[in-house]
């Protein structure tokens, strides 16, 4: 029951979004994506979020964004809404927060044909967007460090051919990955869980004492 994928006009200030948890903006994040908008001229951030339904965390995060140059009125915050995905029509580019990065945030807005720019750490919880941009064959939107997160996501700012590509075609892209092969993950699941089994067995021993 998704809605259909919008394009966005040329002509409509660049927006980048993000529709994480406030906890996963840390002060480094928040620095970073400071230094995003200074370097997109006219751009803003559209976030969304439990949270920024008090005035109290709406004020707050104005406050945070304002001590890296960021003014207010290039921040849209909004609470949670029942047209959750539709909010994806008025984003340009998903900007992934780190260390924590997004899951099923990151997928709803590759779903809505939004491109996502990820930062990618050593633990899993740094690497859920790397390793759904790898399923998806767009490892040249993950980044290895801040300077390279910084500049990926201006230079696609800058690109809006490149993000009309991406936005028509990410749906089926997606469609067709093994993110959407529940079959094939299954299986890959049963198989780890007969290795795991195995070096059980293997490990305890014929009398299972180990």
């Amino acid at each position: 029951h998704s809605p259909a994928v919008k394009a966005r006009r040329a002509d409509e200030p660049l927006t980048f979004g993000s529709l994480n948890e406030l906890s996963k903006l840390t002060d480094e994040v928040i620095a970073i994506w400071g230094r995003i908008l200074q370097a997109s001229p006219g751009s803003r951030l559209l976030l969304k979020t439990r949270l920024l339904a008090d005035p109290v965390f709406k004020d707050e995060l104005r406050a945070r964004f304002a001590r890296h140059g960021i003014p207010a009125p290039r921040l849209i915050l909004r609470a949670p809404s029942s047209d959750y995905l539709l909010t994806y029509d008025e984003i340009d580019i998903a900007l992934d927060p780190f260390p924590r990065t997004g899951g099923a945030t990151t997928c709803d807005a590759l779903w809505m044909g939004v491109p996502l720019v990820t930062l990618a750490g050593q633990r899993f919880i740094e690497r859920q967007g790397a390793a759904i941009l790898h399923a998806l064959e767009l490892d040249d939107l993950v980044a290895h460090t801040t300077e390279e997160y910084i500049a990926l996501a201006t230079t696609l700012a800058r690109d809006h051919q490149r993000r009309q590509q991406l936005r028509a075609s990410l749906r089926q892209r997606m469609a067709q990955s093994p993110l959407c092969d529940g079959r094939d993950l299954a299986h890959a699941l049963e198989g780890a869980f007969a290795d795991m089994l195995e070096k059980y067995r293997r490990d305890a021993g014929p009398d299972g004492a180990g």
